[in-house]
């Protein structure tokens, strides 16, 4: 199935219905959307029954990427990708900026702000585990 430029509303909605036959073309369309529908189709897969660790490394890379971060982050959070939160720490402390931005000012606070988001998930997976 191809789900167009709908992509993020319509991986939801089979989240929502359970349509947990529309899997493989939701795994199909997470490694080739963009991503701001890579965190909605990851959430859809992850409400679908598909394994956090499945999903943890595209949404890693998403974090890594600059773009949509934050919701690559609650992203994690919300699937329980505990396992990821030593990388989650590595990257808010790392030292070149982790969000990006084409106006510099800009930049530097959401650098803060992501590193901050960051630091916030990683402590909550952490607590996570017990």
């Amino acid at each position: 199935m191809d789900f167009g430029g709908a992509t993020a509303q319509a991986a939801t909605l089979a989240a929502d219905l359970g349509w947990t036959e529309l899997v493989d073309d939701l795994r199909a369309a997470f490694g080739r959307r963009g991503a701001g529908a890579r965190v909605a189709i990851a959430e859809a897969l992850w409400r679908l029954g598909v394994p956090a660790h499945d999903l943890m490394p595209t949404l890693l890379a998403t974090v890594e990427d600059g773009i949509r971060s934050a919701e690559a982050v609650q992203a994690l959070v919300t699937i329980g990708a505990t396992t990821i939160a030593p990388q989650l720490t590595r990257l808010a402390e790392r030292d070149r900026s982790v969000a990006y931005d084409d106006r510099p000012h800009a930049m530097a606070w959401k650098d803060e702000r992501l590193r901050a988001d960051l630091r916030a998930a990683a402590a909550t997976l952490v607590s996570a585990l017990g």
